[in-house]
């Protein structure tokens, strides 16, 4: 029973001098380091083999250069391109324009009150603008886009890769 009474009492005393023991180390003065006197190495002279640290003066040091927040960065390269991205094309190289892909359509959320499509990364409903046309129907399974010309062309669901 002497013991259990003891513990909260040392523990409160290894609690106490661990804070004193840190007050002490953070508010004693730093040790210059041309002051401090060297040790002998194995070797009988003064300092051993250990080369004295540089002394860096902060005030005198340059900064980093400024930076304006508002112009655009002028980066060599994407930092957010991953590695299997196409490297850029070279300036002087000539390349035929490639025709626009379909829209693709992913998803589509189709109720009696409303209905929501997925297509191309965008989140589209009917009377949307949609790439050159308009977002003229939607059901269950395909998405109707109308064309300034009064095309109409039909955008089926397509599943993700590995479903059926």
């Amino acid at each position: 029973m002497k013991v259990e009474r003891r513990l909260p009492g040392v523990l409160l005393v290894l609690l106490t001098a661990s804070i004193l023991w840190g007050i002490w180390g953070c508010t004693r003065p730093a040790v210059d380091e041309e002051k401090r006197p060297m040790k002998e190495g194995a070797a009988g002279q003064a300092g051993g083999t250990s080369t004295p640290l540089a002394v860096i003066d902060w005030a005198t040091t340059a900064g980093p250069p400024p930076v304006d927040s508002r112009a655009d960065p002028n980066w060599a390269r994407d930092p957010f391109a991953t590695v299997s991205q196409a490297p850029a094309v070279e300036a002087g190289a000539i390349t035929a324009p490639t025709p626009a892909a379909a829209p693709v359509v992913r998803t589509i959320l189709f109720s009696a009150q409303r209905s929501v499509a997925l297509v191309d990364g965008h989140i589209v409903e009917v009377g949307d603008r949609l790439r050159d046309g308009l977002v003229a129907e939607i059901s269950r399974d395909t998405v109707v886009i109308e064309t300034p010309a009064g095309e109409r062309k039909r955008l089926t669901l397509r599943a993700r890769e590995g479903q059926k």
